[in-house]
């Protein structure tokens, strides 16, 4: 009994500690029929709780829902389980579950939505929608496929989804290559070239690396002479050894014998290498009248990794995981370059201004929203409110009989957005932290059962099903009030 009452509570420790976490890629290939995309998922497990299987075995499980809708119309719905193999001990929980799937698609532009589930924590749901896939018409024109950045990939005769022409190409689905990546591993494939490329000519493939101005360089240049086919493989690495830190362009280039281009295709990736100083960017940086001189340069390292922490609601999406890295930095050089470059690119006339104003806010919800493991601008209310600003009507739970709630309201957003709502509640209800549950902003969470969530309790505080989408307040309460129209 003791054996078991132990166990019972380290599961309990797991359901409070983890929160699921899914990171997403895709590239768009194409074959002689049609187009398809494959969708690249990376999945921590440490971030998964562990579920107990008898003999001192342990599995992770999660349930993936995607949906793919071209102009609003349901095209693609696919629900799958991803598992772990047994794990005899839950310290062995440091590695990823990475899976791909494909979908053939027509022309077009697709919203994707996905949602995670925990399946040993069924009430840890993942919930994200992005836009961003862009399926081009078949046609006889030279084209290239999308590029897949790989973690590994070697020879290999099996059948599975991740072997294509005999190669074992594992996916790197984050964008972003530490100090101790030396190696940038891709794939990608050339259509039609044969239409332009007679059969005893030779084309070239170029490619390099850019910076964000697009300037290539010089030392990360590369050619590679191939003949003419329907589809041509590339399958490339590159030594970024060298490659000091930054933001990055990963550009494909095909050029027939006249030097003329025939397609392109590029892809942004994020470097951190604390092995090399860009001493270019360091010397413009110490330039006399650089804004920072004289308090960035002077601040304690503790100072200077929140200030470059807090920048996470407003940064770029492809900065997000730089910012984290120079958070744990011990290299201020780097840090100091990254915030002045940052607000420079803000407000190039008054930069000095642009970040106190911002610095303001970060304090107010320092002050607000900040809880016993999270400064302010890390909760959900935090960033919404860095992000979009205050907002100008604030509706807070007052019924007995819901968790925690409360309904933000924006008469306007940039964009073009009106009466935007953001609902946060507090499933918990032993912290200052609110979640984010539901949005009708572009680009942020979406949750079909959130008002079932949100009233998902019973008098005795027992849970109810999660996926009753029928659940309905009676009209006139004052969530209905205050979320009128929303959907």
């Amino acid at each position: 009994m003791k054996k078991i009452l132990f166990i019972s509570l380290l599961v309990s420790f797991f359901t409070q500690l983890y929160s699921i976490e899914v990171q997403l890629s895709h590239a768009v290939f194409q074959n002689k029929s049609n187009s398809y995309t494959e969708i690249y998922f990376w999945i921590p497990a440490w971030n998964l709780t562990p579920s107990y299987k008898g003999n001192f075995q342990w599995q992770i499980q999660t349930e993936i829902t995607i949906m793919l809708k071209k102009d609003s119309n349901n095209i693609t719905y696919d629900k799958f389980n991803l598992s772990s193999n047994s794990i005899k001990d839950t310290n062995e929980l440091n590695f990823s579950i990475v899976d791909l799937k494909r979908y053939a698609l027509s022309s077009g532009k697709y919203t994707v939505q996905l949602q995670a589930k925990d399946l040993n924590n069924p009430a840890d749901i993942y919930n994200f929608v992005f836009d961003d896939i862009i399926v081009e018409p078949l046609g006889s024109n030279i084209s290239i496929s999308g590029i897949t950045l790989l973690d590994t990939f070697y020879a290999s005769k099996a059948v599975n989804s991740f072997v294509k022409n005999e190669m074992f190409l594992q996916p790197l689905v984050i964008d972003f290559y530490d100090t101790k990546s030396t190696k940038l591993n891709f794939y990608t494939e050339l259509y039609n070239t044969d239409t332009k490329v007679s059969s005893d000519e030779k084309f070239l493939v170029k490619t390099c690396i850019k910076d964000p101005e697009m300037k290539e360089l010089t030392n990360f240049i590369f050619y590679k002479k191939m003949s003419g086919a329907p589809i041509v493989p590339i399958l490339q690495n590159i030594n970024i050894k060298n490659l000091v830190s930054g933001n990055y362009y990963l550009c494909i280039d095909a050029i027939d014998k006249n030097n003329q281009l025939l397609a392109s295709q590029q892809l942004f990736f994020q470097r951190l290498n604390f092995d090399i100083q860009d001493t270019i960017n360091i010397a413009t940086y110490n330039g006399a009248d650089e804004f920072g001189k004289g308090f960035l340069d002077t601040a304690s390292l503790a100072y200077l990794h929140f200030s470059v922490l807090s920048l996470t609601p407003i940064a770029p999406y492809g900065d997000i995981t730089y910012i984290q890295e120079l958070g744990k930095s011990s290299s201020k050089e780097f840090i100091i370059q990254y915030i002045t470059n940052f607000w420079k690119k803000r407000d190039a006339l008054n930069p000095e201004l642009a970040w106190k104003k911002y610095e303001e806010q970060v304090m107010i919800v320092d002050r607000m929203y900040s809880t016993s493991i999270d400064r302010g601008y890390n909760t959900d209310r935090g960033r919404v409110h860095l992000k979009y600003g205050a907002p100008n009507n604030i509706t807070r739970n007052r019924e007995n009989v819901a968790y925690d709630y409360e309904v933000w309201q924006y008469y306007s957003l940039q964009g073009g957005q009106t009466n935007v709502r953001f609902i946060f509640y507090n499933p918990t209800m032993l912290s200052n932290n609110m979640q984010l549950l539901h949005s009708t902003a572009r680009g942020e969470t979406v949750d079909p059962n959130w008002k079932s969530k949100i009233y998902g309790v019973t008098s005795g505080r027992e849970m109810i099903d999660f996926d009753n989408n029928n659940f309905n307040r009676p009209l006139g309460s004052q969530l209905e009030r205050a979320v009128d129209g929303l959907k």
